[in-house]
């Protein structure tokens, strides 16, 4: 009897795990990108932001569509926006799109738009600058990403950052050549532009002022790897498939770092590592020592591709789609 009674104590607690589930965002369809503050948190999707607030997680607003009008953004793969670009500080909203960057307040109050040129794919606030990403064409037709430190105009003052583009029609399309990712944080610029676990720091003027790494063992990127990539590829970008699948090129290690945020006075960077569906985390302080390495339970939509998250008072806020209710939720964790 005694027997019995564990075992079904089991089943509930297993049952419990399986029915765990986070809170349903009924406005949403297909989130994009989530950016959680002190306060609200803001969601892109498409050609739209919703506001939600962080205490109960009831929706507040949202704005944008998809145009040509005032608070309206031109989005399509024709444009290379097939979603505006959302980014967030302590004091205004960002929404970069096709010609344009538009500002809100935290509660999604319109301030001001300023128009731009086509290569502009993102604007960041930095200070009382923004960090604005742009792509490259150079006179031997190679492109290249390319990080400027703008004024309040989006005026470009100063190249910091410029870096061959992974997809490029002449050299070939090449996955996992490196990791490139940047994020701001406290009026610094966090960038990683390497193979292996290297954050360089740079100030509000585009100086670099700081390097955080340490050695990491890389898994290997597998022949099986490779197949599943491109048959993903096919899948979700038939053209791009079509463009280059005779200049498909993968690494024989994946990099050091899959991705990474800056939080909490701290630095969360993810690798390639899982072990039984978890993903491993590695916590250092802003100047480079390690705090914790943990597992993460994130889940993917596809290979290599998490469903959109973001870190804030060392949990994880995450938006997952329940095929089942064919609905999303945020679902927090803990670190």
């Amino acid at each position: 009897m005694k027997i019995l009674s564990f075992f079904l104590i089991i089943l509930v607690m297993i049952s419990t795990l399986t029915l765990k589930s986070g809170t349903v965002l009924s406005e949403l369809t297909y989130p994009k990108k989530i950016l959680v503050g002190e306060e609200n948190i803001i969601i892109s999707e498409k050609a739209s932001v919703f506001i939600y607030s962080k205490k109960d997680l009831k929706f507040k607003t949202s704005f944008g569509s998809r145009g040509e009008g005032p608070q309206e953004y031109m989005i399509g793969t024709l444009s290379g926006f097939t979603n505006i670009r959302l980014n967030v500080s302590k004091e205004k909203i960002v929404v970069t799109s096709l010609m344009k960057a538009t500002f809100y307040s935290l509660d999604g109050v319109y301030k001001n738009t300023i128009k731009t040129i086509p290569d502009f794919f993102e604007v960041k606030p930095l200070n009382t600058n923004y960090v604005v990403w742009t792509d490259l064409l150079d006179n031997k037709k190679y492109r290249f990403q390319v990080l400027h430190i703008a004024d309040s105009n989006l005026k470009k003052l100063k190249e910091f950052i410029r870096i061959p583009n992974d997809l490029d029609a002449k050299r070939g399309l090449f996955y996992y050549k490196k990791y490139f990712g940047y994020k701001i944080y406290n009026n610094k610029i966090y960038l990683c532009q390497s193979k292996d676990l290297e954050i360089d720091v740079f100030n509000s003027l585009g100086e670099k002022i700081d390097i955080i790494k340490s050695p990491l063992h890389k898994i290997k990127f597998t022949e099986k790897d490779a197949k599943a990539k491109i048959d993903q590829l096919k899948v979700d970008q038939p053209s791009v498939y079509k463009i280059f699948k005779k200049k498909i090129f993968f690494p024989k290690e994946y990099p050091a770092i899959r991705t990474f945020r800056v939080s909490d006075n701290k630095l969360y960077v993810f690798t390639h590592k899982t072990i039984n569906l978890k993903n491993q985390c590695l916590v250092f302080g802003l100047k480079g020592k390690l705090i914790k390495d943990t597992l993460v339970p994130l889940k993917e939509i596809s290979l290599k591709k998490w469903f959109p998250f973001d870190i804030k008072d060392n949990k994880v806020y995450q938006l997952i789609e329940n095929q089942d209710t064919e609905t999303w939720e945020l679902v927090v964790i803990d670190i």
